[in-house]
């Protein structure tokens, strides 16, 4: 049967029947098909739901890990090197542009600051002992008859404390 017999032969009713009892399981297939497609789209957007509650969580634990790691870690370093306390938001603003960020340490992750991502703290150590830093910080505490606050070379200890104040006696009389 060529092609020019076979279109004859499907226009019969003999054809037509054969085409129905084709057409029939094809159609039930197709309807099977747009269901599942149907339920596969409702499991999609229910994913995508789940994964943007998910994104949702890791930013909130990502931005408490940057509050203890920066923001405690930074308020911490800059109480210790004597930052006037309403400058600090201005340091603050400054090491961002800089480039603070938290970057992964192995199995943890660190506070860093700029190109080279020098560890925040060491970082502020370096800071603190420059002349830019002058300009920030308080002036040392005065205690009073010569004796220093914290924050500079005076002896910590009681033993330590009585020789310091013999030595500043010294110089009293």
């Amino acid at each position: 049967m060529d092609v020019k017999e076979l279109e004859q032969w499907l226009e019969t009713e003999e054809g037509q029947n054969w085409l129905e009892d084709k057409k029939e399981p094809l159609l039930k297939k197709r309807d099977e098909l747009l269901e599942q497609n149907k339920a596969l789209r409702a499991d999609l957007s229910q994913l995508k739901t789940e994964a943007d509650g998910q994104r949702e969580a890791t930013q909130r634990e990502q931005n408490a890990l940057k509050k203890v790691l920066i923001d405690d870690r930074l308020n911490s370093l800059m109480e210790q090197h004597r930052v006037f306390p309403q400058l600090r938001n201005a340091l603050r603003s400054e090491l961002e542009e800089q480039g603070l960020e938290v970057i992964p340490d192995g199995e943890s992750k660190k506070a860093v600051v700029g190109s080279d991502q020098k560890e925040l703290s060491e970082y502020m150590a370096e800071w603190a002992d420059s002349e830019e830093a002058a300009e920030w910080k308080m002036p040392p505490e005065n205690r009073g008859a010569g004796i220093l606050g914290p924050g500079d070379d005076a002896p910590r200890g009681d033993a330590e404390a009585a020789a310091y104040a013999l030595e500043l006696d010294k110089y009293m009389k």
